[in-house]
């Protein structure tokens, strides 16, 4: 199975919020129930430990996704954010995810606007120790939030 996570960093990098993504029984991607969240200062290392750890455990579960709504989202569920809308706004989201099946290199990828085609993007070992992990995770977030491209 190839191991997904979402991660999503407040605009002002005050929080992380981290959580594996598993695929259901028709093939669809959903958020685990319990994300974890790190609060400033982010470090390098333990941002890269929980976000391997969090794309590690993406595992195939049956789950009904037909009458969720927006408000059920995990991410939004933990943010503290008082809409969908204001945690879209607030934090930016990013994706690591393996490059194929035998999960040896992970994509980190963002959207410095949302809904547009332009990505940012940057690939790194699995092996890679958690603070190289954690460092390029914030180099993309940080193209994503300044525009820097």
């Amino acid at each position: 199975m190839t191991h997904n996570a979402h991660i999503y960093i407040r605009r002002d990098a005050g929080r992380a919020i981290l959580v594996t993504v598993h695929t259901n029984q028709d093939g669809i991607g959903f958020e685990h129930d319990t994300p974890t969240t790190i609060e400033s200062p982010i470090a390098p290392d333990r941002l890269g430990d929980v976000a391997r750890s969090a794309a590690s455990a993406t595992d195939k579960r049956d789950k009904q996704l037909r009458n969720m709504k927006p408000t059920d989202w995990p991410a939004y569920r933990s943010s503290g954010a008082k809409s969908v809308r204001q945690f879209q706004e607030e934090f930016i989201a990013l994706q690591m995810a393996a490059a194929n099946d035998s999960n040896l290199v992970y994509v980190i990828t963002g959207r410095p606007v949302q809904g547009y085609a332009l990505e940012v993007s940057a690939s790194i070992a699995s092996s890679a120790p958690a603070s190289e992990i954690g460092k390029l995770v914030m180099r993309v977030y940080e193209a994503c939030r300044d525009k820097a491209l």
